[in-house]
């Protein structure tokens, strides 16, 4: 999932890379629109980067909140709490 955000991402910065650089050779009258249409791309980018991340803190707290209704036993088996005993 990582590794797909991060692609995804580096295809997103050279797309703005290269709109930049198409402004920056543009005459002077097409500048400001070729701006406002980067500026749109950042927020798309930006809303779609937080949509990830309350995607990924909504798996994050359903697992916790998986965590907390465990039992006793269920909470014995668990490879996490495993982990932590005879550590403290």
């Amino acid at each position: 999932m990582r590794e797909k955000m991060l692609k995804r991402m580096k295809a997103s910065d050279a797309e703005l890379e290269r709109m930049v650089a198409k402004m920056n050779k543009a005459p002077e009258p097409k500048k400001v629109d070729m701006m406002a249409a980067i500026v749109t791309k950042m927020m798309e980018r930006h809303h779609k980067m937080l949509e990830g991340i309350e995607a990924v803190n909504a798996a994050i707290l359903w697992r916790y909140n998986r965590y907390l209704d465990m039992s006793k036993k269920e909470m014995s088996s668990c490879p996490m709490v495993k982990g932590q005993r005879g550590q403290g």
